[in-house]
Parts: C-alpha cells; sequence; structure tokens
C-alpha cells in the first residue's frame, strides 16, 4: 500500500515544473535586497510572489486532483490517497514559499517555533497510523500539513498585501529559469529509486524501499533546515559586503562542518536500526540491510549545499554543467551497476550504486567552485 503514496509523491515532482523557479529566484533577490537596504523594493517582490504562490497553490491542487483522478493505478486506497496529496499538496507549495520569508533573527524565531510544532504534530500524527494502519498514514499526512500551515499563518514574518507587479514577476521568471532547472533537477533525482526498481524489480520493491526513502528524508532534514538557513544569509552577506570570495568559502566551511556533526548520528542510527524496524515496522523486515545503507546515502546529502554559491552568485553556466553532470551520473552508474550484476539485493545494489554517484559529483562540485573562485568572470552579483 506504501506504493501509493510512493508513485504520488513522484508524480508531485513533475507538477512542481509550474513554479517555473520563481520561488527560487525571489529566495535570491529577497535577502539580497534586504542586504543592500532596499525594503521598500523587498516587499514589493515579496508581495508579488506571495500573491503567485496562492494563485500557484490553488491551480495544483485542482489539476492534481483532475489528472490522477483520470490516470487510475490499480492499487488499493489509489483514489483516496489522490484525494488527501490534492489538499496536501497546494499546502506545501504556499507554506514551502513562506519558508523563504524568514530573514531576521527574529524571524528565525518564528520559524523555529514553526519546526517544533512540525516535530509535534509528527509525533502525534502516529496515532492515526497506530489506529488505522495506512489510511490512518494519509489522515496523519493531511494532519501534519494543516498544522504546519495554521503555525506559519499565525508566525508569519510579514503582513501579506495582494500585489502583483509584472515587471517584477518577468525578472523572477527570467533568473528563475537556471535555478528551476537546477532545483527540479535534484528533485528529478530523488525519483529515478522508484523508477530503477519498478523496472528491474517491480512494485512490491517499490513498498519496500518506503522505509529506505524514510531515513533519506529523516537524516537530509538537518542539511535541508541548515540550507533554509544557510541560503538567505549568504545572499543578504552578499548585498551587504559585495564579496563573492566569501559566499565560496562559507558555503565550504558549513558543508564540512555538517558532515562532520551529523556523522556520528548516523553511524547510531545504522546501529538501530534493526531493532527498529522489528520492533515498529516488522512488515518491512526484508529492508533492514538496505535502511542501514539508506543512513550512509542519507549522510552524503550533506554535500548538496556545496552547490549555494552557484545560485548567489548567479554563476548559471557551472549551475547547468553542475545539475546536468548529477543527472547524468545518477542515470548511467544505477543504471549500468543494476544490469550487469545480477543479485537479490537489489535495493541494496541501488543504494550503493546512488552512494557511488554521489562521490563523483561531489568531487565534480569543488573542482567547479574552485574554477568559479579563480575566475571572476562567471560570476554575476546584480
Amino acid at each position: 500500500m506504501m506504493a501509493v503514496w510512493t508513485y504520488l509523491t513522484v508524480y508531485e515532482t513533475y507538477f512542481m515544473i509550474f513554479r517555473f523557479g520563481v520561488f527560487n529566484a525571489f529566495n535570491r533577490e529577497y535577502a539580497y535586497l534586504l542586504g543592500k537596504s532596499e525594503s521598500k523594493s523587498a516587499l514589493e517582490y515579496l508581495n508579488t510572489t506571495e500573491t503567485f504562490a496562492l494563485i500557484l497553490s490553488v491551480f495544483i491542487g485542482i489539476t492534481f486532483f483532475l489528472s490522477m483522478t483520470f490516470f487510475q493505478m490499480n492499487l488499493p486506497f489509489w483514489t483516496f490517497g489522490v484525494l488527501i496529496f490534492s489538499m496536501v499538496l497546494p499546502i506545501k507549495i504556499y507554506a514551502g514559499f513562506k519558508e523563504l520569508c524568514y530573514r531576521s533573527g527574529s524571524d528565525f524565531k518564528k520559524f523555529a517555533i514553526i519546526q517544533y510544532w512540525t516535530i509535534f504534530a509528527n509525533i502525534v500524527g502516529i496515532i492515526f497510523v497506530y489506529m488505522n494502519g495506512f489510511e490512518g498514514f494519509l489522515w496523519r499526512v493531511l494532519f501534519i500539513h494543516i498544522v504546519i500551515l495554521v503555525v506559519t499563518l499565525i508566525n508569519r514574518p510579514q503582513k501579506f498585501k495582494l500585489f502583483f507587479d509584472g515587471g517584477i514577476f518577468i525578472r523572477l521568471f527570467k533568473d528563475g529559469i537556471p535555478l528551476f532547472f537546477s532545483n527540479y533537477g535534484q528533485s528529478l533525482l530523488s525519483t529515478f529509486p522508484v523508477w530503477f526498481l519498478s523496472y528491474f524489480v517491480g512494485p512490491i520493491a517499490v513498498g519496500l524501499f518506503y522505509p529506505v526513502s524514510l531515513v533519506v528524508s529523516l537524516v537530509g532534514m538537518l542539511p535541508g533546515i541548515i540550507s533554509i538557513y544557510l541560503l538567505p544569509q549568504l545572499n543578504f552577506a552578499l548585498g551587504r559586503d559585495q564579496d563573492p570570495s566569501s559566499i565560496i568559502e562559507r558555503s565550504k566551511s558549513t558543508t564540512s562542518k555538517t558532515a562532520f556533526y551529523l556523522l556520528p548520528f548516523c553511524v547510531i542510527g545504522m546501529l538501530l536500526v534493526p531493532f527498529f524496524i522489528s520492533w515498529v515496522l516488522p512488515k518491512y523486515s526484508e529492508a533492514i540491510l538496505a535502511s542501514q545503507i539508506a543512513f550512509l546515502l542519507g549522510w552524503f546529502q550533506v554535500f548538496n549545499l556545496l552547490g549555494n554559491p552557484f545560485s548567489v552568485l548567479k554563476s548559471w553556466n557551472l549551475l547547468y554543467q553542475n545539475i546536468i553532470i548529477q543527472i547524468v551520473i545518477h542515470a548511467l552508474i544505477p543504471f549500468t551497476l543494476m544490469t550487469i550484476i545480477k543479485t537479490e539485493y537489489k535495493i541494496e545494489l541501488l543504494l550503493i550504486s546512488l552512494i557511488l554517484s554521489k562521490i563523483f559529483c561531489i568531487i565534480v562540485n569543488y573542482f567547479q567552485l574552485s574554477r568559479l573562485k579563480m575566475n571572476k568572470n562567471r560570476i554575476e552579483i546584480n
């Protein structure tokens, strides 16, 4: 039954194309303008983007429901899953935009409150799963996102004013294309494991992949949260200091420190996985080894932080090169290994191939950052 949710989250990735990178461009320009003390322009960018976010949320929610209802899959709870996801998706889009609006110290305190409530909702929501199984899982997801939406609206950093400037939107759209390409490419990478497992093994393996994806998401929360805090600070610092070299060095330093502090927790998680799955998720006992490997794969997500300087400094050519290399490598290595190596441990083989892909891409990332630092012509600040 978890295959239903896995497939829906994969389709979600393809619907995100309608954001066109506008949120990504706003994330860069808003903090940069605040760093330059251009508050009026920053608010115009904020209100224009929020108006777009509200319209987009409603549009995607309706479109997703209609298209997924038409595209029926012969899986239990498919229709109910589509209904729940059609309500969750608009909330994710709007709340995801609001995450980009927290910039000052007081704003981050409000954002921390949202994170605390998110953790609380995730824990309390387990009751739904315990009482109603997979149907309860779907209700839990909706409950969590409703809590996030309500707490976000209560703790919003600025009041919303309905405002739309076509010129600002066009600039955001233009700058957002390369940023969208990069972020969408990263989201696309997350769908590769599901399609590889569907092709080489079948839907049952996709269901077994659930605890594995849960581990990767869990470990990826820390670098994800750090990125939410770090990226606006880098943009603000660039607007204030106009010093591109410091952006590159700060990104490298933050990545190294995060990787160092996260590694012990990943090791502990690998040791505890057999006990946790045997106790809480006994149906997924076949996925114990894969879940242990997933902790290592999740740890490598820390190095995604190395990509921040490309967007902050608007080094579009290197940004395009980086994501194209990642897509090719993450498709080529797993497909090649899973085709050549004959084993019953297909999920484990897939995870190992993804780790090898990550290592290769990290080496490329460091090389590209060196090129960026040495060649200032690749940098566009304004």
